[in-house]
């Protein structure tokens, strides 16, 4: 005979399932969005989806200041962002002597809840760190 473990519905959680609304308007189902991140999270890591192989991927157009971030998409703690186009943007003119190591990340935003690309300019030095 199966015995159920446990019975307090607030310390479990069931999900996807439709939620039903009881005669008094609630709803008999307490998950959201955070909810499906965490569940994600538990086999997917944070990065850059590999296919296409140019999912966004950064690119110089003829070895100018303009770059392109390609269209693409990446998932980060649970959540997924896409971009369906690509997005050119401008970079400062190098230092003459020195180098430096700029990034472009996909920045996760709980409180606004969105996702953005933004580019971040390193600092010029003989041997420059990633910002």
């Amino acid at each position: 005979m199966a015995m159920p473990i446990g019975d307090d519905e607030r310390q479990m959680l069931s999900f996807p399932y439709d939620s039903k609304r009881s005669e008094d308007g609630t709803l008999d189902r307490l998950y959201n969005s955070q909810s499906w991140a965490d569940y994600f999270r538990q086999f997917l890591g944070n990065g850059v989806f590999p296919n296409p192989s140019t999912n966004l991927r950064v690119d110089s157009i003829n070895n100018s200041l303009v770059l392109t971030l390609r269209a693409g998409s990446a998932f980060i703690h649970g959540r997924t962002y896409v971009q369906s186009t690509d997005f050119q943007f401008s970079i400062s003119t190098p230092h003459p002597t020195m180098s430096r190591r700029d990034v472009v990340v996909i920045r996760h935003d709980a409180v606004a809840r969105s996702m953005q690309a933004f580019y971040i300019e390193g600092t010029p030095s003989a041997t420059p760190q990633l910002p």
